[in-house]
């Protein structure tokens, strides 16, 4: 009986432990949109959690069609010829390591005209990251609500 007891109270333990040891590494991805008048319009990703985030991969959709980069999101909704590489700035997240309270930006347009008819448009880009933490465990984020999965 003492046996069992002890070992009931090791298999306890261990579970705690691992648990503990999760929760020291978890990351916590968010996103942001911003507009402001020095930067333009800004899309940005931030860990905010206390481990790293790997990337694992990253979904764009516009009025529900699929693009793999926010460029041809911005170039769809601006329809504008004249909307090039000196206008904006992009460093997709796709397959990167975040360390704790690194920040990124992701997609970034100085140009007043163009940030104010991209921040009106926000409301119908969807942007979904699933990272995962050192151990495996896998999240997704969408800038609003993150969830683990399964």
């Amino acid at each position: 009986m003492v046996s069992m007891c002890a070992f009931g109270a090791a298999a306890l333990q261990t579970f705690l432990m691992q648990r503990q040891q999760h929760a020291s590494v978890w990351p916590y991805l968010e996103l942001g949109f911003y507009i402001t008048g020095s930067d333009g319009f800004k899309i940005t990703l931030t860990n905010k959690g206390v481990g790293p985030a790997i990337v694992k991969e990253v979904d764009i959709q516009y009025k529900g069609q699929q693009y793999d980069r926010l460029e041809k999101v911005a170039k769809q909704i601006l329809q504008d010829t004249a909307f090039n590489y000196s206008i904006y700035s992009t460093n997709p997240p796709d397959n990167r390591v975040f360390a704790p309270g690194e920040s990124l930006i992701i997609f970034n347009v100085k140009q007043e005209g163009y940030a104010a008819r991209l921040s009106k448009s926000t409301d119908q880009i969807n942007i979904k990251i699933r990272y995962a933490s050192v151990f495996g465990q896998k999240w997704e984020t969408d800038g609003q609500q993150t969830t683990q999965l399964e």
